[in-house]
């Protein structure tokens, strides 16, 4: 049986402000177009400081039948708007306090709204740091609702297997602890894995349990061009073969890098499929690893190839990649833009990269291409005139074209950016059979259906 959710009214709307005001002020926002019950904005935006403060708004909705979407800054590149019904926008970045770091555990709890950047800024002091990185500003609860990954998750793996326990306000407005501080368990349901992922339409993430790691005694970066995508891609299929052991390995394809040198001003590079590279571990593995890396190199035409020289230079480098999609944005002002993240089996990548590359240059539209390489993912940014019928088509075709192809090649049509509205039509063929198991869960966790709403599934 479908559910059903019934239409919340301006007076419904009013109802929850009055009953907030008193102990909110300004964190409380009322759109000029409240009441209206429809997307793609909020009708309200609450701005929480504490879990009690999520509660009550949580039990304020759930007594009004009125949508709950959570936000606090996941990765800029969203898959659709982060309110598709209205409703009640939960704004999570004011709970950005870190609430204890285990050093001697290697372990931390933080609010959902603190960011990867001052979460290490906390840990300093302690030798250690969280290493993934997706964009600038991505807070911890953003990455673990979207099951982000990053530029480090060739070593370190993604916010999935980042994250040991969750504090998450339930539809029903009640507060869970899912998961802890052991390495392992084997207690009931994995409800961790549960929530991370999900969106926001299962619960609300308030609290983040993460792993750490040490600080390595060694970091080096540097970049490499070469002849052809399909080269790049071989070559670090080749090195992950031979066990050679890199932290970071992006791809920016020609039209990237031609974005990425005059937005960053990165001066000596090639307008051509460039790697971007880093190892970290002790001297004597890094000067080992690197020795052999560089032999993978000379057998597919690397060229150019550079060291960075001190942090500044190297953190320049990431900057420009995380940078990407600004630059991207400028080859082709005020265009329209859909982005594509798909990951495939990693022997695929080269298949599914060089099928995107050919239907991107038959479309004639610019596509300027980012990969994680080392996962088997990348992601196209499609740039087209959003005024013209004819290039909306173009885009969406190819889009549909090249997430096909990586379904064929057994892959699925999101990495690690959220699924959200704008790609939950590919579920189903993605995931075959579980889609009416996941249908069953959010029924289960969600009956009312409040939960960010026609975002990730259809119900």
């Amino acid at each position: 049986m479908e559910m059903a959710r019934r239409k919340y009214t301006q007076a419904d709307l009013r109802e929850v402000v009055s009953e907030l005001a008193p102990g909110w002020g300004d964190r409380i926002r009322l759109s000029a177009d409240a009441g209206r019950g429809r997307g793609p904005g909020p009708d309200l935006v609450v701005c929480p400081f504490s879990n009690e403060e999520v509660v009550q708004v949580v039990r304020l909705c759930a007594r009004h039948s009125i949508p709950l979407v959570p936000h606090s800054s996941g990765i800029p590149a969203q898959a659709s708007d982060p309110v598709v019904h209205g409703g009640v926008c939960i704004d999570l970045s004011e709970m950005n306090r870190v609430l204890e770091i285990n050093a001697k555990d290697n372990d931390c709890r933080v609010q959902a709204g603190v960011s990867a950047e001052q979460l290490n800024l906390d840990l300093r002091y302690d030798n250690l740091f969280f290493p993934l990185s997706t964009e600038p500003g991505a807070t911890l609860g953003g990455m673990a609702s979207s099951r982000a990954s990053g530029t480090n998750s060739m070593r370190y793996g993604t916010m999935r297997s980042m994250v040991i326990g969750l504090t998450v306000v339930t539809a029903s407005g009640e507060i869970i602890r899912v998961g802890g501080r052991t390495r392992k368990s084997a207690t009931g349901y994995d409800l961790t894995a549960l929530f991370v992922g999900a969106e926001g339409t299962l619960g609300i993430v308030t609290e983040v349990q993460v792993r750490l790691f040490q600080r390595p005694e060694q970091t080096r970066t540097a970049v490499c061009s070469f002849e052809t995508l399909d080269d790049a891609v071989n070559a670090v299929m080749v090195a992950d073969r031979r066990g050679i052991s890199m932290s970071r390995v992006e791809l920016l394809d020609r039209l990237q890098m031609q974005a990425s040198i005059r937005h960053s001003k990165l001066s000596g590079l090639s307008e051509a499929p460039t790697l971007f590279l880093e190892f970290q571990g002790r001297e004597a593995d890094v000067t080992e690893q690197v020795i052999a890396f560089t032999d993978v190199l000379a057998e597919f035409n690397g060229s150019n190839f550079q060291w960075t020289t001190g942090d500044a230079e190297s953190d320049a480098l990431w900057r420009a990649r995380h940078d990407a999609w600004s630059a991207a944005q400028m080859l082709q002002k005020a265009a329209a833009t859909l982005t594509i993240d798909i990951c495939v089996p990693v022997s695929r990548l080269a298949d599914a990269l060089l099928h995107a590359q050919t239907r991107a240059d038959e479309s004639g539209l610019l596509c300027p291409i980012v990969g994680h390489v080392g996962d088997g993912s990348f992601h196209m940014l499609i740039l087209f005139e959003g005024s013209d019928a004819r290039q909306q088509q173009l885009a969406r075709s190819l889009a549909e074209a090249i997430v096909g192809k990586a379904l064929s090649l057994e892959g699925t049509c999101s990495g690690d950016q959220e699924l959200g509205a704008g790609k939950k039509h590919y579920l189903s063929p993605a995931q075959s059979g579980a889609l009416e198991t996941m249908k069953s869960v959010k029924r289960a966790l969600d009956p009312d259906n409040i939960m960010n709403p026609g975002n990730l599934l259809e119900i």
